[in-house]
């Protein structure tokens, strides 16, 4: 199969009223949208204070992943509350994610069938800061994010 057109990426102002279903279609059309306005400059100044520290105490990477001049924070829930409050609980945020997130099933509980809610959870947070010279860095591979829970695949499943 091949691609012969690239979607357009559509923008929303989280400053107006953003519309969750035009939003919706956006996203399962072209794989991501950009949401505008989820922070200030004063909540982006709170992150970034609170993640400096993470990202100037990163190693570097010693494989051809990524250049040698990015840094990677991960677990941003434990060390920005700003990020937590503005994006992970950004309402836009939940409701995209219970909509396509959200799984609905039968299941035994002793004797009878209950429906069950499998609300999303959230697995991995990251930021990346690419030092300068990091121009330099190529495209990434093609690869899954899900290697993070590799203790739920199978080692020999189909590889992309």
């Amino acid at each position: 199969m091949s691609i012969t057109k690239i979607p357009q990426v559509d923008s929303y102002d989280y400053a107006g009223e953003v519309d969750l279903e035009a939003l919706a279609t956006s996203l399962k059309r072209a794989g991501g949208v950009i949401l505008r306005n989820v922070a200030n400059a004063e909540d982006l100044a709170a992150m970034e204070k609170d993640v400096r520290p993470h990202i100037e105490g990163d190693k570097v990477w010693t494989g051809s992943f990524f250049p040698a001049q990015t840094r990677r924070v991960t677990g941003l829930v434990s060390k920005s509350p700003k990020f937590v409050e503005k994006v992970i609980m950004n309402p836009v945020y939940q409701a995209t994610c219970d909509k396509f997130l959200t799984s609905y099933h039968t299941g035994h509980l002793g004797s009878e069938f209950v429906d069950c809610v499998s609300k999303p959870q959230l697995m991995n947070t990251i930021v990346f800061a690419i030092g300068p010279g990091g121009g330099d860095a190529r495209n990434q591979p093609l690869h899954r994010e899900g290697s993070s829970l590799s203790a739920f695949e199978k080692m020999d499943s189909p590889q992309l």
